[in-house]
């Protein structure tokens, strides 16, 4: 899969909204060679498996008092993940920062994508 134009294609076909800006940044990133590869991509899992650790992550972050920006990004990506009932790929990137970015896809389709910066700031 060529996942820049796998990218490329849900940013041109999917409305404005979190998630396609999630692919836009990360597609502008790729192509400016400022992001690493981690791995190769991962095990193929079920997407309502990934939304599930997603969503505990999610509630153990809003127990604090103060929680991070960005949680509306991982909550779009768990009820993506949700609707889709199937196997998905994971891909994952890493910018110089730290902040991981992951990509989820079957078929040549992009599913949901995020980034752990909302989970990076929960925990300074």
């Amino acid at each position: 899969m060529d996942l820049q134009r796998t990218l490329s294609r849900y940013v041109e076909k999917t409305p404005a909204g979190t998630m396609s800006e999630v692919a836009s940044s990360l597609l502008e990133l790729l192509e400016a060679d400022a992001v690493e590869v981690v791995g190769t991509p991962g095990r193929p899992v079920p997407a309502e498996d990934v939304a599930e650790r997603l969503e505990t992550r999610l509630e153990k972050v809003r127990r604090r008092d103060d929680p991070p920006e960005g949680l509306d990004m991982i909550e779009d990506a768990v009820a993506h993940l949700r609707a889709y009932d199937d196997i998905v790929a994971p891909f994952t990137f890493e910018d110089g920062d730290g902040v991981r970015w992951f990509v989820l896809a079957a078929n040549d389709d992009v599913v949901a994508c995020y980034t752990s910066a909302p989970f990076m700031e929960a925990d300074m």
